[in-house]
């Protein structure tokens, strides 16, 4: 059976099965060859030496620094507390090559060519550790939707219209502008739900991809948070 055509049974098994009306195989358009091919070496190495799971930060400053893409690793404080200011520089330093491994390591030339499982690398706000995972697991992941971006765009518009002299603008602009804030604060909570419903429809599908082998470290501390 050519490929076409198993594809076309596999789409009409699974609308039987679901009793969805429509069911098809989405084709992904290809991947960007600029994308990350400066990294695929470092990504390769990173790969072979952290397998799916969580990783001390300190772990990962180690083997960028014996990969030579760090020159040193500053203490974070002097001996009498004060904050180190090359600290800073090594942490910008350590989060561009995070990048680089992220957009290397989430390209199909990792198996491709590289003969390794793709990988992303995920980190949870005011944590020391780092979760590597399969690129597909991260989907999960809740810091990839844009919440506290919405969040924090409609308390921002607010100050700027709260510091506004409106003695000095007609009734009606006044009133235009109120509009405006309201209809932008419904906007985003109606998008925060949206949002909300795709994470939960993300972590179902995962679920059923971890019963086909899908590697999930981070879920567990995603669903907690």
């Amino acid at each position: 059976m050519a490929e076409d055509q198993k594809m076309e049974v596999a789409e009409q098994n699974l609308a039987e099965r679901t009793g969805e009306v429509e069911c098809r195989i989405y084709t992904w358009p290809p991947a960007s060859e600029k994308r990350g091919k400066e990294w695929f070496l470092p990504a390769l190495n990173f790969r072979r030496r952290f397998h799916d799971g969580k990783y001390h930060v300190k772990d990962f400053d180690q083997w960028a620094l014996g990969e030579g893409l760090l020159e040193s690793i500053p203490p974070r404080t002097y001996e009498d507390g004060r904050l180190n200011p090359e600290w800073s520089a090594h942490t910008r330093r350590r989060d561009h090559i995070i990048h680089g491994l992220r957009n290397a390591g989430s390209h199909p030339r990792m198996f491709q060519e590289g003969n390794v499982d793709p990988f992303t690398i995920t980190h949870r706000n005011g944590s020391h550790y780092y979760w590597v995972v399969p690129p597909l697991a991260a989907i999960g992941d809740n810091t990839l939707y844009p919440q506290k971006i919405l969040e924090n765009l409609v308390k921002k518009i607010g100050v700027l219209l709260q510091s506004t002299d409106w003695t000095r603008y007609s009734i009606d602009s006044r009133i235009r502008c109120g509009a405006y804030y309201e209809h932008l604060q419904m906007d985003a909570e109606r998008y925060k739900n949206e949002l909300d419903q795709q994470i939960k429809h993300a972590t179902k599908l995962l679920r059923v991809l971890e019963k086909e082998g899908l590697s999930l470290p981070i879920l567990e501390e995603i669903e907690a948070s």
